[in-house]
C-alpha cells in the first residue's frame, strides 16, 4: 500500500492544491483504492482510477493531471464504490466545507447563479470542467457577499487555474448580464 501512496504523492506534489486539499485527497484515493483493489486490473489503472474518483468525491479539477483512466475499469470502480458523477450544484456544498467558507451567503448565491445560468446557458453550464464552473460561481459569490476569495486561494483549494476561472466568469457575465 505504501507504493501506492507514493504514486498517488507523486502525482498530488504536480498540482497546485493546497497542503491541506492534497491530503484529504491522498486519504480519500488511498480509501478507493483499498474498496476497488479485489477488481482484477493492474495496481497502476487501480490508482489512477482511485485518485480520479477521490476528485469526485473532493470536487477538485486535477483530472488532467491524472493519466486517463481505463473505462470499463472506472465504470466498474464507480458500481462497486458507489460514487456517481456529480452535478456541478451538488459540489458547491462540498467545496465550500473543503475550503472551510463559513456561513450560507457564499454557498447559496453560487448555487443560484449556477440555477440562473444553466436556465440561461445549458450548453456552456455543461462544458468542460464542471470544478471551474462551480469555482467561478463561488468566486463570484464570495463578491456578492462581500466575503472576497482571489482566484489564487481557489486555484490552491480547487486545483482550478486562475485563467480559467477569468475565461468562466467572462462567459457567466456575458450570459446573465451586467448584473452578474
Amino acid at each position: 500500500m505504501e507504493e501506492i501512496e507514493e504514486y498517488f504523492r507523486v502525482i498530488l506534489d504536480d498540482t497546485s492544491l493546497s497542503d491541506k486539499s492534497k491530503t484529504k485527497l491522498l486519504k480519500e484515493a488511498t480509501e478507493i483504492y483499498e474498496e476497488i483493489n479485489p477488481i482484477r486490473y493492474s495496481g497502476e489503472n487501480k490508482a489512477n482510477v482511485a485518485l480520479y474518483l477521490a476528485c469526485d468525491e473532493c470536487s477538485c479539477a486535477i483530472p488532467k493531471k491524472i493519466p486517463k483512466p481505463k473505462l470499463p475499469l472506472l465504470h466498474k470502480a464507480r458500481k462497486k464504490t458507489g460514487i456517481e458523477r456529480v452535478d456541478i450544484l451538488e459540489r458547491i456544498d462540498p467545496m465550500c466545507k473543503l475550503a472551510n467558507f463559513e456561513g450560507d451567503c457564499i454557498p447559496e448565491r453560487a448555487k443560484y447563479i449556477l440555477k440562473e445560468y444553466k436556465e440561461k446557458n445549458a450548453i456552456g453550464y455543461g462544458a468542460g470542467a464542471p470544478v471551474g464552473t462551480a469555482v467561478t460561481a463561488i468566486y463570484r459569490a464570495s463578491k456578492i457577499c462581500d466575503e472576497p476569495i482571489t482566484q489564487r486561494e481557489l486555484r490552491g483549494y480547487f486545483g482550478v487555474n486562475e485563467v480559467t476561472i477569468r475565461k468562466r466568469y467572462k462567459e457567466m457575465k456575458n450570459t446573465l448580464g451586467i448584473c452578474f
